[in-house]
């Protein structure tokens, strides 16, 4: 990322213009109160909530442009376009990947394997509009198979496929025009969680990685790589954690439920050191997002300075 951030910035010497829009986040980088950094946020999810939910307003979207409303430049001199590889194959022979190892195919479903913003608008309008699962999604949001139970929006978040403001203002609308109940309140609720880990990494940086935790809390972990093994593969013989698993190995996704509780089998129960697992976790997840799965295993690990876990 730095290296593209260079080669950017050498290219508006040349002329092009760089214009930079924080969107990574349901509330905006600058709305925030928390000082320089971020270094007054809490490290507490429920008193991050409580300092955002009424105070900060989350901004709109931004208008789609019209078509011709952004022309290209007469002359494209100031780009260099290189060249776009003609096939997935091609694109992983150029990564040093061969096909054998190629896991595009992973997916949550079979309506689920395909990137992009135009299939992420469809799982919304899905949803939301098609099926009104939408309104029962706090009923059915600890589900741990299946298409419906939960949104499923993760991957399309992950990899910037559709903003997080559009799902808001996609609830937004449901509310104004179908119904606004517990449900629809728990998504914005799941998207200020999610927003709460991306400011926390902000916040921390490398220390998101570090072995005892933003305290250095002492622990000590168990060597035994057989532990690791038998976790990986789904072996353990307690049979959620292994359905879970295996579901993650064979499918690239597993339910918030089963990360909760695999995390937390691993780190209390094994006593494997809890960075194996987050980092087993970012080879193999479909939806991977560094501030959410690091942060998420540190909590889980009971090393952060918020609420523990014993």
């Amino acid at each position: 990322e730095k290296a593209v951030q260079q080669a950017l910035a050498q290219e508006r010497s040349s002329g092009c213009e760089l214009r930079l829009e924080w969107g990574l986040t349901m509330y905006h980088l600058d709305d925030l109160s928390f000082g320089d950094g971020l270094s007054e946020m809490p490290d507490s999810f429920t008193q991050f909530r409580r300092a955002v939910e009424d105070e900060v307003e989350v901004r709109r979207e931004h208008p789609i442009p019209q078509p011709g409303q952004l022309p290209l430049p007469k002359e494209l001199n100031c780009l260099d376009i290189g060249e776009i590889p003609g096939s997935g194959a091609e694109l992983l022979s150029m990564m040093g990947i061969a096909d054998s190892e190629s896991e595009i195919e992973r997916g949550v479903g079979d309506g689920e394997r395909k990137g992009g913003e135009t299939t992420g608008l469809a799982r919304i309008q899905y949803y939301f509009w098609e099926s009104d699962l939408v309104a029962s999604y706090f009923d059915t949001r600890n589900g741990l198979l299946g298409a419906d139970f939960s949104t499923k929006l993760s991957a399309w978040l992950a990899h910037g496929c559709i903003s997080p403001r559009r799902v808001h203002s996609e609830v937004l609308r449901y509310e104004a025009e179908r119904t606004a109940n517990k449900s629809t309140y728990w998504v914005l609720f799941e998207m200020m969680t999610r927003d709460f880990y991306k400011f926390f990494a902000l916040k921390h940086g490398n220390k998101l990685f570090a072995e005892l935790g933003l305290e250095g809390i002492p622990v000590q972990w168990d060597p035994n790589p057989e532990l690791l093994t038998r976790w990986k593969s789904g072996t353990t013989g307690v049979p959620f954690v292994d359905a879970n698993m295996r579901e993650l190995a064979a499918t690239g996704y597993m339910s918030n439920r089963g990360r909760q509780n695999v995390a937390s089998f691993l780190v209390m129960e094994y006593g494997v050191d809890w960075r194996q697992g987050a980092d087993y976790f970012e080879s193999r997840l479909v939806d991977y997002d560094p501030a959410l799965n690091w942060g998420n295993w540190l909590a889980a690990a009971g090393l952060t300075s918020g609420r523990l876990n014993r």
